[in-house]
């Protein structure tokens, strides 16, 4: 491969990096943004109930680029490739409910959290006090 084709072919990389980079961050932007957060109302007579969740995401890009020649060797190097990634999650938290006597939110309570955390808490605890009585 001479130096004009490595140019190019360098260049063909960069451009497909972008464009995976480009289509999913707005893959990521549509998963997390408002309309994902305020559900579609539902209406029951004269009050309408909003639900409301909790979003959240993270997101993650590589690339990387060739290499030169194997020491004496007389062929080009080469190389390439990218990559990215990313996750969200969401979890109910609330009902928004409007009726003629005004608007209140109603929270929703997520006892599996509340007893993960509490356990969590309790094995922090539990390890530091066995860690204090044995040093």
């Amino acid at each position: 491969m001479n130096e004009e084709s490595s140019s190019i072919a360098t260049e063909e990389n960069q451009s497909k990096t972008l464009e995976m980079t480009e289509e999913t961050l707005d893959k990521f932007l549509k998963t997390v943004s408002v309309d994902s957060v305020y559900g579609k109302p539902v209406e029951a007579g004269d009050t309408k109930i909003i639900p409301a969740a909790q979003v959240m995401g993270g997101l993650g890009f590589g690339s990387g680029f060739g290499y030169g020649r194997h020491g004496n060797s007389h062929e080009a190097g080469e190389g390439g490739g990218s990559g990215g990634g990313g996750r969200s999650m969401s979890r109910p938290v609330a009902a928004v409910v409007a009726s003629p006597q005004g608007v209140r939110v109603e929270p929703v309570i997520d006892k599996t959290r509340i007893a993960m955390t509490a356990m969590i808490a309790g094995a922090f605890i539990l390890f530091t006090t066995i860690r204090k009585i044995l040093s």
